[in-house]
């Protein structure tokens, strides 16, 4: 996953952990079940903590999932699709303290790794996603007030749509989004002497 993708180091690892500071969304509630909003132009495979969970081709809508969130590490494999035009793909996971969106942190390959959505799974050569653009983009749901309306997704969201640096012929796409919930000012959030970036179960001392 991102953690060991040098590509992918954007921001620091303050508590020197092992994970970065974007990957460790603090501590929330175990076994908690939240909403997932996502849509792709064209078409979306999901995968969540390496369980297939759905799959779409309406980008005009966007479906809706309820993810059951784990203690420490969460992953998010989606693959895009696209069939023409600019591919793009649009993510919201509605947590308790806040908001989990698709941005240049989440992580993309143009090339199908076997394991590449499984909850250890790696992506083969991964590149930082694109942004295009916010929901208001006018491409998809920002043409019009009735557009957005009819997609069903979260109006106050900050999700950007993401691709590949070649929206336009890169058909196929391989994203990863790797978070913990852990703290980004503790290096070993459950004191078991064990640092939170190499601890299977960061939260169970």
């Amino acid at each position: 996953d991102s953690t060991s993708d040098p590509a992918l180091v954007l921001d620091d690892d303050d508590d020197n952990d092992g994970l970065l500071d974007h990957e460790e969304l603090g501590l929330q509630s175990s076994g908690e079940a939240v909403p997932l909003f996502i849509s792709a132009d064209n078409a979306f495979e999901l995968f969540f903590n390496g369980i297939y969970i759905g799959q779409d081709d309406n980008w005009f809508q966007a479906k809706r999932f309820l993810l059951d969130l784990t203690d420490g590490k969460n992953v998010i494999a989606v693959k895009g699709i696209d069939l023409g035009g600019p591919g793009a793909l649009i993510a919201s996971l509605r947590l308790p303290s806040g908001e989990l969106a698709t941005d240049s942190h989440w992580a993309y390959s143009n090339t199908e790794n076997l394991n590449w959505s499984a909850f250890n799974g790696t992506l083969i050569n991964p590149l930082i996603a694109v942004e295009y653009g916010d929901i208001d983009n006018g491409t998809w749901w920002g043409k019009s007030e009735e557009t957005f309306a009819a997609s069903d997704f979260p109006a106050d969201s900050k999700a950007q749509w993401i691709w590949s640096a070649d929206s336009e012929n890169d058909d196929q796409l391989f994203f990863r989004r790797t978070f913990y919930f852990t703290d980004p000012r503790n290096e070993d959030t459950d004191q078991d002497g064990i640092l939170d970036g190499v601890d299977a179960a960061p939260l169970d001392p």
